[in-house]
């Protein structure tokens, strides 16, 4: 269920809203039309039975009067419709209503408890403010209990370091888990936009998409923080849950402030410098920056997310790591420095975990701080392996326990 305010919208973003709704409801195409010289009609559903003009009006503090109903109607006569509608946010007066009874007039007046109703249906939550959303919206992810957590945090781990014989899994020991629930709004919006020059089209912004909002700041959240929390990671919230590690130092803003700053981020993401040439075979780049009446948000959602502080020990060496969860191995990781190469401190892309120190390693062609037994495959840091010569020119990785058993003459390699 997504949840507008209407508050929010513009008589734009109003129409757009009734685009998506109506369309959904129809099951039939629905078209805006343009902003100037829309003669008495903001949409038209094209449906099965014949098409239907709609007139929109964003007006949630005041009646909608006759005046309107006549021009619909009038717009309905030229244009030889047989069906009309008007739908507003607020409600209609009774000469509105009496002229349409008296008359007769094939047009249907949909009122914010009617449309309320409608989106309902397909799957939106009109609200008029924040005020009136007693509907407990919040949405969460529980923090994974250490058995869970431990199984993807091993997982997170094995995915970047190679370790054998012993598994990652058999190595983590996790001590100590500190989780806080940091508050943060999602808001999902549609941005359509299209940009024209003298020459005809140049653009079109034509997307769904998802932002993160920090409630202590409303900073905007990265595109990678994003991606690790699609819809489907939060619950709704459970009064039955345990909260109490909720971070309550931040408050909240008020929806007008979390708008703003979620448009102002809409625009400033979507707003691109496009290479075109004009009619003289000259190039030119015009800014291409969508405007409010282009967006639409769709949901905006308080969602509390745990950021845990861990502290483990893999192959008894002490670590530490800072993540926010999301219910898989796919962590968000905002401090991996256990991932850096204990030796020259690269970070590890691959790494190797050496199976007789625990020391984490790089892995690479050239330089490489972590290597194979060449018998029996044991991963090792350049540190504990030792070399012996093959064919006087090959040097062969060997771990302290094979070079012992084999009785072989090996070298230190030199750290570089």
């Amino acid at each position: 269920m997504k949840t507008v305010y209407l508050n929010t919208l513009t008589g734009s973003n109003f129409e757009v809203l009734c685009q998506e709704i109506f369309s959904q409801y129809y099951k039939s195409p629905v078209e805006n039309m343009p902003l100037v010289n829309d003669k008495g009609r903001d949409l038209i559903i094209h449906a099965p039975d014949g098409d239907i003009f709609v007139e929109c009006k964003h007006h949630p503090r005041s009646s909608i009067g006759r005046p309107v109903v006549q021009k619909l109607h009038s717009a309905m006569v030229t244009e030889n419709i047989s069906r009309g509608m008007i739908v507003t946010t607020g409600h209609f007066s009774k000469e509105a209503v009496n002229h349409i009874s008296v008359n007769k007039l094939p047009i249907d007046l949909i009122d914010q408890d009617r449309l309320k109703e409608i989106a309902y249906g397909v799957g939106y939550m009109l609200l008029l403010s924040e005020l009136d959303d007693k509907s407990g919206a919040m949405q969460y992810i529980p923090p994974e209990n250490e058995e869970i957590f431990k199984d993807h945090l091993s997982s997170f781990i094995g995915s970047r370091i190679l370790s054998y014989p012993n598994s990652i899994s058999s190595e983590l020991v996790i001590e100590q888990k500190k989780s806080i629930l940091v508050p943060f709004y999602k808001v999902e919006y549609d941005v359509n936009a299209t940009f024209s020059t003298s020459v005809g089209l140049i653009h079109t912004e034509n997307r769904s998409d998802t932002i993160y909002l920090n409630q202590q700041d409303l900073a905007l959240c990265s595109n990678s923080f994003s991606k690790h929390f699609p819809a489907s990671s939060f619950k709704h919230y459970d009064p039955a849950a345990d909260m109490t590690c909720i971070d309550k130092s931040s408050s909240e803003p008020t929806m007008n402030e979390l708008t703003k700053n979620a448009y102002e981020y809409i625009i400033q993401k979507h707003t691109k410098n496009v290479s075109y040439v004009g009619r003289n075979n000259q190039s030119y780049t015009k800014t291409c920056t969508p405007s409010k009446k282009d967006i639409l948000i769709k949901d905006i959602a308080h969602v509390y997310i745990p950021h845990s502080d861990v502290e483990f020990l893999l192959h008894n060496r002490k670590k530490n790591i800072s993540l926010a969860e999301n219910n898989t191995s796919s962590f968000f990781v905002a401090n991996e420095n256990f991932l850096n190469c204990e030796i020259c401190h690269s970070k590890v892309s691959p790494g190797l975990l050496c199976n007789d120190c625990g020391a984490i390693v790089h892995v690479s062609k050239k330089k490489s701080h972590g290597l194979k037994c060449s018998f029996c495959e044991k991963t090792i840091c350049i540190s504990c392996a030792g070399y012996f010569r093959k064919y006087l020119f090959f040097k062969k990785p060997v771990c302290s326990s094979c070079a012992i058993e084999r009785k072989l003459k090996t070298k230190k390699y030199k750290i570089l």
